[in-house]
């Protein structure tokens, strides 16, 4: 199969409120979206001539968002 690159990206900002401080993010996977094929069809079927013999199965997973925060006090 093809070579798999994923890219992954994370944006955080450390926010101080006098002794408290909190930490706002955003995580990004997938971020080029990607589409390569993970998986594929292994067993060869005779009957069919091997009609779906090395057909992808499975492909990366679509782009994806999280948001987290955490509160220190």
């Amino acid at each position: 199969g093809d070579r798999i690159n994923v890219v992954d990206m994370r944006l955080a900002k450390v926010l101080r409120f006098g002794r408290y401080r909190a930490n706002v993010g955003m995580d990004v996977y997938n971020l080029l979206n990607a589409n390569t094929p993970t998986t594929y069809e292994s067993v060869y079927d005779p009957a069919t001539n091997g009609a779906r013999w090395m057909q992808p199965t499975a492909v990366l997973n679509p782009r994806e968002a999280r948001l987290n925060a955490q509160f220190d006090f």
